[in-house]
């Protein structure tokens, strides 16, 4: 059974994923810089979370850092969808995802996806990009495919099963990512043109692909801008096993800013080293200044707030028991099947949800207050994301 953590955990990552003025980031590209990687599955709910994290900014703002390719869409990680700064997108691919997982090995070795039919799927790809001027819906590219892989014409399987399977490959490869923001979707961009992993431009320079370096790395920025956390939230979030992350977090601990530390009666103290990976499971790693940034802000950390459906608030942790409780988690996401619904939050733990469809649902009834303060707040965003 998981352990239930302590609200003062979910207090501490509201400032620390900058939902709060004190640390806000001045755009929508910091705010994506200060989380590493933002769950980018659903394409609307995104910018939702980046003006969330973001003070006067507008949807026009998200798509103008899509649009000058500085925010990019891609599987940087566990083959799931996340937006990343372009100058990360490389270094960080290379780090988490530098082979393609085992399901998509088998998908390819299913459908007689091999090294040659990559190699033609990406120089069609490209040329397509090319002559259209740099960018290509989902639809155009999955055409272009059909039209000129002659191997497409020859398959009994369905060409758009295949499309998706070269996608995924592609993103895997460094070859394809999603770019300009359109209606509901993301335009594909040539991801050779982003900046190298190796090079003076990215957001950190490695070498060699799966470099512990890079891991720690990783391991910093999570740190940084979700703590506090866990070496099981990390691992759940990169993707990676529970020793590496252990060791990428121990290394990451070592920069100045970062400290350990446990529960002791329901409050988070100063830790020293763990000697064994048993022993880190227990610890929590974070800022240093957050605890004064939390005291200073408490009033602020309180408020209800409106957040979207996949905000990493919510799923960028493995234990998110300080958010809500098992009812909590029904409400967000009744059937089970991975499909979140945007939630409302207020002194920290969750207290609703509002499904577009059905209008605001609630844990328990709320006072006439917090339902107007509900109201405004969803009606706020709203008008932000208005273009």
């Amino acid at each position: 059974m998981m352990e239930s953590l302590p609200l003062e955990i979910n207090l501490l990552r509201i400032c620390a994923q900058g939902l709060i003025t004190t640390t806000y980031s001045k755009d929508v590209v910091e705010a994506v810089g200060n989380l590493l990687a933002v769950q980018g599955q659903q394409v609307s709910a995104l910018p939702h979370a980046l003006l969330m994290r973001t003070l006067n900014t507008t949807i026009k703002d998200v798509s103008d850092a899509f649009a000058s390719r500085e925010l990019v869409r891609s599987r940087p990680m566990r083959g799931t969808v996340h937006v990343t700064t372009a100058k990360d997108y490389h270094w960080m691919r290379l780090t988490l995802n530098h082979t393609h997982s085992p399901y998509n090995q088998r998908q390819m070795a299913t459908h007689g996806v091999d090294e040659k039919i990559l190699q033609d799927a990406t120089e069609v790809a490209h040329g397509t990009i090319a002559n259209a001027g740099g960018t290509i819906t989902r639809e155009e590219l999955f055409k272009a495919w059909e039209l000129n892989l002659s191997w497409s014409k020859n398959s009994a399987v369905p060409f758009r099963r295949i499309a998706n399977i070269l996608v995924w490959a592609l993103d895997c490869n460094g070859d394809l990512a999603e770019g300009p923001l359109g209606k509901n979707q993301h335009y594909f961009i040539d991801a050779t043109k982003l900046p190298a992993a190796d090079s003076e431009e990215s957001g950190f320079r490695i070498k060699q692909p799966g470099s512990k370096e890079g891991i720690a790395e990783v391991a910093r920025r999570y740190i940084w801008g979700h703590g506090p956390v866990t070496v099981a939230d990390l691992a759940r979030w990169a993707g990676i096993n529970k020793t590496v992350a252990w060791k990428a977090m121990e290394q990451a601990s070592e920069t100045a800013g970062l400290i350990r530390a446990s529960i002791e009666n329901s409050q988070l103290r100063p830790a020293v080293a763990p000697r064994s990976l048993q022993e880190a499971q227990k610890l929590f790693y974070l800022r240093e200044e957050l605890s004064q940034i939390l005291a200073d802000n408490e009033k602020a950390t309180k408020q209800l707030m409106f957040l979207p459906a996949f905000d990493e608030l919510h799923v960028g942790y493995h234990n998110r028991t300080c958010l809500t409780d098992r009812a909590g988690e029904k409400l967000i996401c009744p059937s089970g099947n991975g499909m979140f619904r945007p939630i409302v939050i207020k002194d920290g733990r969750l207290i609703g949800v509002y499904p577009a469809t059905l209008g605001l649902q609630w844990l328990a009834l709320p006072d006439m207050q917090t339902e107007k303060e509900a109201k405004v707040a969803i009606e706020t965003i709203k008008e932000r994301m208005r273009w």
